[in-house]
C-alpha cells in the first residue's frame, strides 16, 4: 500500500464566493522565486488560531503564512477580503510522530488577531459522534486528477463517511500504519465516482454545515482534518484525523 499525505480535490467543483469563510491556505516563500506557494490547507477555528496537520511540517517546505479569504489563489477578479498572516508558532500535538499516521492535528497561532467578516469567519469544532448519515464536504485547491496540476479555485466535494470496519481491509498495516486504523481517525470518500481527497490539501477540512435561511450565517463545523490515502480518485476513501478526539487538547490551547 503506498500512502500519500498530500491531497486535493477529484471530481469536485469550484466553490462560491465565501462559500467557506473558515477555509485557509498554507503557504511559504517559493524558493525559485515565484512569489508565494501555497502546500497545505487549514481552517480557521478562533481569532488567532488555525486548524490544520501536523505532518504538513514535516517536509523541508513548512508553511510560514496563512491566507484568509481566498477563492482563487490565482487572480484578485473576485475582490474578496484577502489577508495574509504569519505564523507566529506551531504546535504540533505531543504524540504525533513524522514515522506514523496517528494523531497528525496542528495548531497554528497567528501573528495578528483576524477581524472576522463575510469573507473570513471561524468554524466550530464538531464534537458528536459522526456516522454515514451525516452529510461532509472537503475542501480545497488540491489537484483535480492523480499527477494533474493543482486547482486556482478553491474546490469542493461532498464525500460519504465509511465504517472503520469497512475500511480497514483497505489499509492493510504497513510502517506507518502499525495499529492500523484508529478510532481518532475517519474514513470518508465515495465508492461512486472516484470522488476524493487528492495531493495539495493536506490539513484541509472535513466539514459540515447547519444550514440556516441566511448563508451569511451558515455554521461550519470541521470533522476532521485531512491526513493521508492511497492515491487520488481510485475509488479508496481517504483517512482524516476525527476532531471530536482532540477537543480539549484544542480548546486547552486556543481558548485558554
Amino acid at each position: 500500500t503506498t500512502i500519500q499525505n498530500f491531497y486535493g480535490i477529484v471530481m469536485g467543483e469550484n466553490a462560491a464566493v465565501a462559500e467557506f469563510p473558515h477555509m485557509a491556505a498554507l503557504g511559504m516563500q517559493d524558493p525559485d522565486g515565484n512569489g508565494l506557494k501555497f502546500v497545505c490547507g487549514g481552517s480557521l477555528i478562533s481569532e488567532r488560531y488555525i486548524l490544520t496537520a501536523a505532518h504538513c511540517f514535516g517536509s523541508p517546505e513548512k508553511p510560514t503564512m496563512v491566507r484568509l479569504g481566498e477563492r482563487d489563489i490565482s487572480s484578485d477578479a473576485d475582490n474578496e477580503d484577502v489577508r495574509d498572516f504569519e505564523i507566529e508558532s506551531v504546535i504540533i500535538h505531543p504524540r504525533y510522530k513524522g514515522s506514523s499516521v496517528y494523531d497528525d492535528i496542528a495548531l497554528l497561532r497567528l501573528n495578528d488577531s483576524v477581524v472576522f467578516t463575510k469573507y473570513i469567519r471561524p468554524a466550530c469544532l464538531y464534537q458528536k459522534g459522526e456516522n454515514s448519515s451525516l452529510y461532509v464536504t472537503a475542501t480545497g485547491w488540491g489537484h483535480t486528477e492523480y499527477g494533474g496540476t493543482e486547482s486556482a479555485i478553491l474546490q469542493k466535494v461532498s464525500l460519504s463517511i465509511f465504517t472503520l470496519e469497512e475500511c480497514i481491509p483497505l489499509f492493510e498495516p504497513t510502517r506507518r500504519i502499525l495499529k492500523g486504523l484508529q478510532k481518532t481517525q475517519i474514513c470518508a470518500g465515495s465508492t461512486i465516482d472516484g470522488r476524493d481527497t487528492c495531493q495539495g490539501d493536506s490539513g484541509g477540512p472535513l466539514s459540515t454545515v447547519e444550514f440556516k435561511f441566511e448563508p451569511a450565517i451558515n455554521l461550519y463545523y470541521i470533522v476532521g482534518v485531512t491526513s493521508f490515502g492511497k492515491g487520488c480518485g481510485f475509488q479508496s476513501p481517504a483517512i482524516y484525523t476525527r476532531v471530536a478526539s482532540y477537543i480539549d487538547w484544542i480548546e486547552g490551547i486556543a481558548w485558554s
